[in-house]
């Protein structure tokens, strides 16, 4: 199924990017009022490359809704794929300097894995990005500026030792559990890494440089968490792969357990940050910031770790998403995006290797985050 990336209206019309299909002799252009009933507007044929683009004159904001299904032919009869029916252009010419400012912090899947390809975008405030991830689907959905600061393998729980590599001039972790990044048992020079890490884990780094967040690229420097109107927390799945069940941690109490060597001492370790960030911005007569807590993806996979350890930890979650909630000094509102995305029922369809997204499933885990934020007022657009 192809999965759409983008439209750029200019005008009247409206430019479509959308990723190729394998084996796809070429593709339709639909479109639609409401979301359920599309027409044809135009046939293209395959072209090379990760994405695909067309420009079609006539935009009408009556008819908001984008999609495109690719064809192939077999035997002699036309066969086509299903198509995406959540895509919808309802920020036609977003001014990027107004709406919500939104940070993602997770681990492969919403960094986009397996599928790295960088969007080339000129939108002021866009930052570290991949073409077909879900936090770039809510970006085309709502207009939001977003920074995505996710990376494969992360963890909350601290699980190394950030060294700096003068032969590569970077900050690194080395990791004290076995497991390969880049080909690379327990040591990892990827500065991406390294960064997060140190914003997440190590408070003497990331006071250090001011608790910046950095992009991948380096371009640019989003800020803090200050900056920030809402932070989406989507990581957790490799806490209960690496760390386990014995690292769990004990006090949900943060005046207690802030220890990062535990998984809720390490959450709370975050969200005392965060929270100090949110209670600045209210000085400053700024608004609350807004945490989003997001459901462990894999808790119903079909694999390691098993289902009932992947559900301890999503309650545990759950658990201090609730006793922040209830803080009265907190820096700000925590919500919980509860799903059933992906069941070891839909696995085979939705999953890539049983454990990442499809580029198709990525933009409806988007599509349907994108509805919750905007039924839920937490964000602006």
């Amino acid at each position: 199924v192809p999965a759409v990336v983008s439209a750029q209206v200019s005008g009247s019309s409206v430019k479509l990017t959308w990723g190729r299909s394998p084996h796809a002799k070429g593709y339709e252009i639909l479109n639609s009022a409401d979301g359920s009933s599309f027409s044809l507007c135009k046939t293209v044929s395959a072209g090379s490359g990760v994405t695909q683009s067309l420009t079609l004159a006539d935009y009408s904001n009556s008819r908001p809704y984008y999609t495109v299904r690719a064809y192939a032919w077999m035997n002699g009869k036309k066969i086509y794929s299903d198509y995406d029916k959540t895509f919808r252009v309802k920020n036609a010419s977003p001014d990027f300097s107004k709406g919500s400012k939104v940070l993602f912090i997770g681990d492969s899947i919403t960094y986009g894995t397996p599928y790295t390809a960088v969007t080339s975008t000129k939108d002021p405030y866009y930052t570290g990005g991949f073409t077909f991830s879900y936090p770039r689907r809510i970006n085309q959905l709502t207009g939001v500026r977003f920074t995505n600061v996710s990376i494969p393998g992360a963890t909350y729980t601290y699980l190394g030792t950030i060294t700096y590599d003068k032969s590569v001039k970077k900050h690194c972790l080395t990791a004290n559990y076995s497991i390969n990044f880049a080909g690379t048992p327990k040591y990892e020079p990827m500065e991406a890494l390294s960064r997060a890490d140190a914003l997440l884990y190590d408070k003497r780094y990331a006071d250090s440089v001011g608790g910046l967040i950095k992009t991948e690229d380096g371009e640019k420097n989003p800020g803090t968490f200050k900056d920030y109107d809402v932070v989406i927390l989507a990581a957790g799945t490799n806490d209960v792969k690496y760390a386990g069940i014995e690292k769990l941690g004990s006090s949900l109490d943060p005046a207690v357990n802030t220890d990062n060597n535990n998984f809720t001492g390490a959450v709370n370790l975050l969200l005392t940050r965060i929270s100090e960030a949110g209670n600045a911005r209210q000085k400053e007569g700024k608004k609350k910031i807004k945490v989003v807590f997001v459901d462990l993806l894999l808790r119903n996979n079909k694999g390691s770790p098993s289902e009932s350890v992947m559900n301890t930890f999503q309650q545990r979650l759950d658990a201090i998403a609730n006793f922040w909630n209830n803080k009265s000094d907190a820096g700000f509102t925590a919500y919980k995006y509860s799903h059933n995305f992906l069941t070891k029922d839909n696995m085979d369809i939705l999953s890539s290797d049983y454990l990442h997204l499809t580029k198709f499933a990525q933009g409806q885990f988007g599509s349907q985050m994108a509805d919750y934020l905007i039924k839920n007022n937490i964000i602006e657009q």
